[in-house]
C-alpha cells in the first residue's frame, strides 16, 4: 500500500501516523506545507512565493504533479482548510480528509467563503475521519449524508507512562497548553493565586506552565499583579518527544479551555500518566475525562471552582492516587495509539477492497 499524506510535517500527529504505516510495511509520500524533518519514504515541501492562499492555485498544481508522479493508493489530507482544500482541488480519488479541530469549530464561521469552501473539501472527500464524536457530530453540518469515522490521536502508553515514586517534594500543578486566553491559562493563574492564598500545607504549591503563544506577555503580567510571581513558573516551548517528563513533574495537570476541545489530547496524556486532571465543561475534554473518576470537570472561565478543585485534590492524597490510576487505565482501554491506529488502518483496507470490486 502506498499511502500519501498532505499534512504538515512539522505536527507531532502526522510524525505518528508516518511512523506507523512505515512500520506496519507501507510506502508513505508526504505532502506538507512545512518543511520540518519527517520520517518517510518521499518528502516534498508545497511552497509558495505568494502564501498559502494567494499561491492556492499553484501549490494545487504542484501537488497534482506530485501526486501524479508517483501515484498513491489512497491521498489522505489532515485538516481541511488548508491541506484539506488542495487536496480536493487536486481531484484525485480515493481521498480521505481527517478534521482536527479549529478547521470545524472556528474556520467555517470566519466567512461565508469559508463555510462554502468547508462544505466543498467534504463533499470531495470519499471517506471524512474526525478525533471526537462531537467533532464528528459538527463536522455533519458540512456533510450530513456522510457516515463519519471517529479517530483519536491516540496516546503511546509506553512512552506516556506513571513515574516512580520519588518520595515527598513540592507540591506542582500544571499545564501542557498554548499560551492564549482561549485556552483558560489566565483562569488557571488567577485559580492559582486563590489556591495559594487559602493553602494549609507547610510546602508552599508551584504552577509549571508549559508553552508559547500569543498572550505570553499579558500572561506573565497577570502572573505579577497575582502576587504569584515567584510560585509560576513559565517554561517555555517544549518538544513533544520532550512532554512525558515534563508532565512527572506535576501533581495536578489542568487544562481549562474556555473553547471547545476537538480532542482532549493533553488531558489524555496527562492521564496516561498517572495524574489526576482539571478540566473544563467543553465538548474535547467532557468525552475525554470522566468527572470525579479520572479528573474533575470544572465550569469555563470559573476561578472559584477551579481554585477549590485545585485545594481538594492537593488534600487528598487517596483521590488523587485513586484518580490518577483510573485514568490511566481508561486510555489504556479506549486510547491507547496502537488501538486507534488499527482504525485508519483498517479504514484503508477497505478503501482498497473497496476500488478492487469497483475496477
Amino acid at each position: 500500500m502506498h499511502i500519501c499524506y498532505l499534512a504538515h510535517s512539522s505536527s507531532s500527529h502526522t510524525r505518528k501516523w508516518t511512523s506507523y504505516m512505515l512500520g506496519r510495511g507501507y510506502r508513505v509520500t508526504v505532502l506538507s506545507l512545512t518543511d520540518a524533518p519527517v520520517e518517510c519514504s518521499r518528502f516534498v515541501h508545497l511552497r509558495s512565493a505568494l502564501g498559502k492562499m494567494a499561491g492556492l492555485p499553484f501549490l494545487v498544481e504542484r501537488a497534482r504533479r506530485e501526486i501524479a508522479a508517483d501515484p498513491p493508493d489512497i491521498l489522505h489530507a489532515h485538516y481541511s482548510r488548508s491541506n484539506g482544500l488542495i487536496g480536493a482541488l487536486t481531484g484525485f480519488h480515493p481521498f480521505v480528509l481527517s478534521v482536527w479541530g479549529t478547521d470545524i469549530y472556528q474556520v467555517p464561521r470566519q466567512s461565508p467563503w469559508w463555510r462554502a469552501a468547508t462544505k466543498y473539501v467534504c463533499a470531495k472527500a470519499d471517506h471524512v475521519c474526525a478525533t471526537s464524536e462531537n467533532l464528528a457530530s459538527e463536522t455533519r453540518r458540512y456533510c450530513p449524508d456522510k457516515q463519519i469515522v471517529i479517530t483519536p490521536f491516540g496516546i503511546d502508553c509506553a512512552r506516556f507512562s506513571p513515574a516512580p515514586n520519588a518520595g515527598a517534594h513540592e507540591f506542582v500543578f500544571g499545564t501542557v497548553k498554548s499560551l492564549d486566553y482561549r485556552y483558560g491559562v489566565d483562569t488557571l493563574i488567577r485559580a492559582f493565586a486563590v489556591a495559594s492564598r487559602e493553602w494549609r500545607w507547610p510546602t508552599a504549591p508551584r504552577l509549571l506552565i508549559v508553552g508559547r503563544g500569543p498572550h505570553e506577555s499579558g500572561l506573565r503580567r497577570l502572573a505579577k499583579e497575582a502576587a504569584v510571581p515567584h510560585a509560576i513558573e513559565f517554561r517555555g516551548y517544549v518538544e513533544h518527544c520532550r512532554v512525558p517528563e515534563v508532565l512527572r513533574e506535576m501533581d495536578v495537570f489542568i487544562s481549562v479551555s474556555v473553547v471547545n476541545e476537538s480532542f482532549g489530547v493533553s488531558a489524555l496524556e496527562a492521564s496516561a500518566c498517572g495524574l489526576p486532571v482539571i478540566a473544563s465543561r467543553v465538548p474535547g475534554f467532557v468525552e475525554t475525562v470522566q468527572d470525579n473518576l479520572t479528573g474533575i470537570i470544572v465550569a469555563p472561565g470559573d476561578v472559584a471552582e477551579t481554585a477549590a478543585a485545585m485545594l481538594r485534590l492537593a488534600a487528598d492524597d487517596g483521590l488523587r492516587h485513586s484518580y490518577g490510576a483510573a485514568g490511566r487505565r481508561w486510555v489504556e482501554a479506549r486510547y491507547d495509539w496502537r488501538h486507534n491506529a488499527v482504525i485508519m488502518e483498517d479504514l484503508y483496507a477497505r478503501i482498497l477492497r473497496s476500488c478492487a470490486l469497483s475496477c
